[in-house]
């Protein structure tokens, strides 16, 4: 009689657990669905592809397409940004260094440099760097231009390098040299 307790009980009970069990289970599947419904809207945008029904491993490996794609992208942007830091980073050495040549131009002369001067100053500099750069970039086709033009600024962009160029410059529009 006991076990028909237990069995009754058992019975009373069990029919609830399985339908909540069921109720969560469903829950699961359509938040799965609806994801995969989002994300399938997503790949949609990105590839401009309409009316495109796909299974639900084509919409996940596009995804992992899709987000390979930006990965790499802001690897490249990463490294953009970097690379225009350097180059702030002399243009701020090559502006402190004109600064301070002009500070102890300004002190020798007590004059002040004028526009006319650092046109001339500018002038010199772009041809030195024009000369440097007709000599080493080749521009028979793009993948040339870009690996001897990426080339021609490690070498020839470097603070140092550009720093002497400058007081070169300076010199040389000034009567120094």
């Amino acid at each position: 009689m006991q076990r028909q307790n237990k069995d009754s009980s058992f019975n009373h009970h069990g029919p609830l657990q399985k339908n909540a069990h069921c109720a969560a289970e469903q829950k699961r599947r359509d938040a799965i669905k609806d994801g995969l419904v989002q994300l399938a809207k997503l790949v949609q945008q990105n590839h401009c592809e309409e009316d495109f029904k796909a299974s639900k491993a084509q919409i996940l490996q596009q995804a992992i397409t899709c987000v390979n794609v930006l990965v790499e992208e802001e690897g490249h942007r990463t490294r953009e940004i970097e690379d225009l830091e350097k180059h702030l980073t002399v243009l701020k050495m090559i502006q402190g260094s004109y600064e301070d040549l002009a500070k102890s131009v300004h002190v020798c002369h007590k004059n002040e440099i004028n526009d006319e001067m650092k046109f001339a100053v500018f002038k010199y500099l772009m041809a030195l760097l024009w000369e440097s750069f007709n000599l080493t970039v080749i521009i028979t086709d793009f993948s040339c231009l870009t690996s001897t033009v990426i080339a021609w600024i490690q070498v020839h962009c470097k603070p140092d390098i550009l720093k002497s160029n400058l007081v070169k410059s300076i010199r040389s529009v000034l009567g120094f040299s």
